[in-house]
């Protein structure tokens, strides 16, 4: 726990959730650093903030290209909501794009000893390859 109880509960009541949460983020960094500079925290908070805003769009526009179904499960039946944001999605097909270079031998070879899921792997190359175009 980085701030303690009593500071949470009281915060909660007039910050937001996304504020409290950036507030124990800024904490957790000077208790970490000890001695740090408040240009090394706006940087970080920036480098977050643009981070989270490009995985948001890529996640928009994977889900736009209609490729998110094999990033994610689809919304459920029982379900009112999706099951994930665009963020989430923009952040794992980066994940999958980067999962294909690792193992890419691996599945070639498992692709030679299943030639019967070949068509269900040539779909999931053209969408890779539709997501990697929309970085």
């Amino acid at each position: 726990m980085i701030l303690p109880e009593f500071y949470t509960t009281c915060l909660a009541k007039y910050l937001s959730p996304s504020q409290l949460l950036t507030l124990e983020i800024l904490v957790w960094l000077l208790q970490v650093h000890k001695q740090v500079r408040i240009e090394r925290l706006t940087r970080l908070v920036l480098l977050i903030a643009i981070a989270y805003t490009c995985a948001c769009l890529k996640g928009d526009k994977t889900q736009r290209s209609g490729q998110q179904k094999y990033v994610c499960r689809l919304k459920e039946l029982k379900r009112t909501q999706r099951r994930h944001s665009n963020f989430w999605i923009g952040l794992y097909g980066q994940m999958w794009i980067i999962g294909w270079e690792f193992c890419r031998g691996w599945i070639e070879q498992l692709m030679q000893l299943s030639r019967n899921k070949l068509p269900y792997f040539q779909q999931g190359l053209k969408a890779m390859e539709q997501i990697q175009a929309v970085s």
